[in-house]
């Protein structure tokens, strides 16, 4: 039971039966009962509490009683006046709540508190409240959603508080953390409940979907920051997408939804002022940033992006999907043509056919399918280069005379390389030549994307990161295999008209040059650069066929499996990691067993003087051979998880050991208790994981995919990367040769103020071309008019219609959105009263019948005692009863005669 105490410390429950009778004439909304006992009693104290620690004035509020709740907010103490508030509010009894909001009493305890700097009262102590001590009004009122008294609040200046952030160590959040940890937890989150409100952006901000992606991006790294109130950041971020989806369900036309999405935003974040008129989508670039994807995958928003997509060749999508097919295909045959027009004469009619997105889309993809053509015929090629026809003798018989006598002086034994031998290439064919230029246009791309997008940006998406990883590799492929052909021109060039003797003079450079002229690779050691490039090469072919799975999103069909596939391979590397940790148990426990056997099998390598990295063939396998060093043994253990080996043979110890059965037979238990874990446990958790992944996916794949399609469709909406690989690796020679040609038209025409220098201009792609944009704008304008104006950089002014145009859309989307939730409330609000009002009529009618019920019962009771009055009237004396019972015994002897 709740108690309230009053100022003396003393419970301050209803006592007297003044008081009792007071709470029972509000909780029944008896006005008359009230003001009767108030007047007959001037001192009967209207804050007292019932049994259930309710006010008087909060059972007024609780029944809506206008008058009773005036009556008592004359009467009522400040703590109670401002519970009353807040129950109203959460009752959502909106009148009552705005009758006590408004009342002088109330008011007056606001500027109280003011005067005091008490603004959110995070540090009271009371205990009696059903509210946290720092929830505010305003702050319910936006939870609630309660529209009404939200917008009361704030036109009267109050605003909800933004907490500190997390890692804050600032007095006052240190002082709150001493103070009590738990409750500063909770006022965070009970503030950022109040500022995810659907009525409190909506009545606040300029910008409601700016805030609303602002305030979601901060509670997502909140959430991973507050881990034990992840769930609640996560929901209110969730909130925050669902509100934003709802402005754009109020979107009516075209023209506002394209205001709406064209809206700039400064890389502060904050709002520019600027109306684009453009098709920058720079409120979908936030979107995609941050990754709101029920914004991105809206009906409206992906019916714009699409007509965008699509730009120039609208009617492709009334063809049949055959035409469209034939037409793609002409049209890649001739897009090369294509890009030289728009190198030449960017203006050109057909040139502008290069920058449409479609167009781009497709001969990005046609270069990246050439270069995994080129791939595949670089194998065949390289495949064809080793021949017995090519060899030393062949190709250059005087160095092969002189090779023949340096071995001849040497010796056979020192020199491996037999009396011939096949040369190595000393030249790159076509294919690898056309694949170090596809490689050299990837890096210049990767360049502009990193100039364009910045570096943190660009690496926040993990495709960006495997494109790194595979331009590393192609490129130590590529300097590898070069070094390979430079050393092997070296040689050839090193040892043309030399003799004996001055070969002779230094046998170890000369025994090197021969070494990159043999293309035998029994000869070669381990850290050849043709092996470590092979190995690269490969590593980097693989990478370059895993992303065609990049391009799939643009496929209606294979773009869900690919999202499918994507969030799968999260299962997979969470079972790797536990995996992981189960295999290197039982490697180490295997290990330990076998290590006595495996010592001495490498002895005896060691003695018979072979490589110990290796196990020579024609030994027979056994534990020995597969667990005597770390590469072996892994091998061995990991085949297990296939099935591949057989475990007899991979765990016997030879023979002569004959006391090893038990360690053989400890082996055994081991791997079946290896294959159990393995197999049975990990292998069916990882299915489990899987599959469940995947039914989470079916609940909002089509979001998903969406979401991904865009990604894919804003790289090549924008104005940069019109070239595709390799004619990319032109534009920087050709925007450099544009500049110089400006320099000169300025010199000569006079006009070199205007002219900046290399150094503060930067290449962006915009328009039908490239073109110079100023970096340091700001120095063209006052620092004073700057700093007042709040001008940055690439920021053009604009005129107040225009920012009046983005203001009046959003205003309109927002009143339209608060219409409609007003118009729902108030169907619920009315089928409420009426429910309300049935209630009454049936308890009046309940009431009606029991007291019929009682006047019966009553006149019946009445009747009775007339009844039993009268009766006792006409109770005959106690003689003739004995006379009676006489005469019925002279009866009972008269029937025995």
């Amino acid at each position: 039971m709740l108690l309230s105490l009053n100022q003396s410390g003393e419970p301050n429950s209803a006592s007297t039966d003044e008081e009792l009778s007071f709470l029972h004439a509000v909780e029944f909304s008896d006005v008359t009962t009230c003001t009767q006992l108030l007047e007959e009693c001037p001192s009967l104290n209207v804050d007292v509490i019932d049994a259930l620690g309710r006010t008087a004035l909060r059972l007024a509020v609780r029944n809506e009683n206008t008058e009773l709740v005036e009556l008592l907010l004359e009467l009522c103490n400040s703590e109670n006046i401002q519970q009353a508030a807040l129950q109203a509010i959460s009752e959502s009894h909106t009148a009552i709540a705005e009758l006590i909001l408004k009342h002088p009493a109330y008011l007056q305890i606001c500027k109280k508190r003011m005067r005091m700097g008490d603004t959110d009262g995070f540090f009271k102590t009371e205990a009696e409240s059903q509210f946290s001590a720092d929830i505010t009004p305003l702050n319910l009122a936006a939870q609630k959603n309660n529209f009404d008294i939200v917008k009361l609040l704030l036109l009267r200046g109050e605003s909800i508080q933004k907490p500190d952030r997390f890692d804050c160590c600032c007095m006052e959040c240190r002082n709150r953390m001493k103070f009590d940890q738990l409750r500063m937890a909770n006022f965070r989150l009970n503030a950022y409940r109040g500022l995810a409100s659907e009525a409190y952006i909506s009545l606040s901000t300029d910008d409601p979907i700016l805030t609303a992606f602002q305030l979601a991006k901060e509670l997502r790294k909140l959430s991973y920051d507050e881990v034990h109130f992840k769930k609640e950041y996560k929901d209110l971020a969730g909130q925050l997408s669902d509100y934003v989806v709802k402005l754009l369900d109020r979107v009516w036309t075209q023209q506002e939804l394209q205001i709406v999405l064209n809206r700039k935003v400064t890389s502060s974040g904050h709002d520019d002022g600027q109306l684009d008129k453009s098709e920058n989508l720079a409120r979908l670039k936030m979107a995609l940033e941050n990754r709101e994807k029920k914004f991105v995958a809206h009906s409206s928003v992906q019916q714009h992006l699409l007509k965008i997509w699509h730009r120039g060749l609208h009617k492709m999508d009334t063809y049949p999907k055959y035409t469209r097919v034939l037409f793609l295909l002409a049209l890649s045959v001739v897009y090369p043509f294509i890009i030289m027009a728009y190198f030449v004469k960017p203006d050109w009619k057909v040139s502008k056919l290069a920058k449409q997105p479609l167009v781009k889309f497709l001969g990005h993809t046609s270069s990246f399918f050439f270069l995994l053509l080129l791939i595949i015929v670089s194998a065949t090629v390289s495949m064809d280069r080793v021949s017995n026809k090519i060899t030393l003798k062949n190709q250059s018989s005087s160095i092969h005379t002189q090779y023949l006598a340096f071995r001849e002086r040497l010796g056979p034994e020192r020199v491996h390389f037999g009396e011939d031998f096949p040369l190595r290439p000393h030249n790159p064919t076509v294919p690898e030549i056309l694949i170090s230029i596809w490689v050299a246009g990837m890096v210049v791309l990767e360049m502009q994307k990193l100039g364009t997008t910045g570096l943190t940006l660009h690496f926040n998406d993990l495709y960006n990161v495997v494109e790194f990883c595979l331009l590393v590799v192609y490129i130590a492929a590529l300097v590898l295999f070069h070094l390979t052909l430079h050393m092997s021109n070296l040689a050839l060039e090193k040892l043309q008209g030399r003799n004996v003797t001055s070969l002779m003079q230094n046998q170890q450079q000369t025994y090197a040059y021969f070494y990159w002229l043999n293309t035998d690779r029994q000869e070669w050691r381990q850290s050849d650069p043709i092996n470590l490039a092979e190995g690269l090469f490969a590593l980097a072919n693989i990478i370059s066929f895993s992303r065609i799975f990049y391009l799939l999103p643009a496929n209606e069909t294979l773009g869900p499996m690919q999202i499918s596939l994507r969030r799968m391979i999260n299962d997979i590397i969470k079972f790797l990691l536990i995996g992981a940790m189960a295999v290197s148990g039982f490697m180490i426990s295997l290990r330990n067993l076998f290590l006595w056997y495996g010592e001495t099998l490498a002895v005896e390598l060691r003695i018979a003087n072979k490589s110990e990295d290796r196990v020579p063939y024609g030994i027979e396998e056994s534990a020995a051979t597969n667990f005597y060093n770390l590469r072996k043994q892994f091998i061995t253990v990991f085949w297990w998880i296939y099935g591949r080996g057989q475990i007899k043979e991979a765990l016997k110890i030879e023979a002569k050991y004959e006391a090893s059965q038990l360690t053989e037979s400890v082996g055994e238990f081991l791997a079946a208790l290896y294959h159990v874990t393995i197999i049975i446990v990990l292998v069916n958790l990882l299915i489990a994981m899987m599959a469940r992944s995947f039914e989470k996916i079916l609940i909002d794949v089509d979001v998903e995919w969406k979401y991904a399609r865009s990604l894919l469709y804003m790289e090549y909406i924008s104005d940069c990367y019109v070239y595709p690989v390799p004619f990319n690796i032109l534009q920087p020679p050709r925007d450099l040769i544009v500049w110089l040609v400006t320099c000169i038209r300025q010199k000569r025409k006079g006009d070199d103020q205007g002219l900046v220098p290399p150094g503060n201009r930067r290449l962006a792609c915009a328009g039908d071309r490239c073109y110079l944009e100023r970096v340091n704008y700001e120095a063209n304008v006052p620092a004073a008019s700057r700093k007042k104006s709040g001008v940055h950089q690439n920021v053009t002014a604009t005129s107040s219609d225009e920012r009046q145009t983005y203001r009046e859309v959003i205003q309109t989307i927002v009143q339209r959105f608060i219409f409609d939730i007003q118009r729902e409330e108030e169907l619920n609000k009315g089928k409420l009263e009426e429910a309300r009002y049935n209630i009454c009529r049936t308890k009046q009618e309940l009431l009606e019948l029991i007291n019929r019920r009682n006047k019966e019962a009553s006149h019946l009771t009445t009747c009775l005692k007339a009844v039993s009055s009268e009766l006792s009237t006409l109770t005959p004396p106690a003689t003739p009863r004995r006379h009676h019972h006489s005469a019925r015994k002279r009866l009972a002897f008269a029937d025995e005669d």
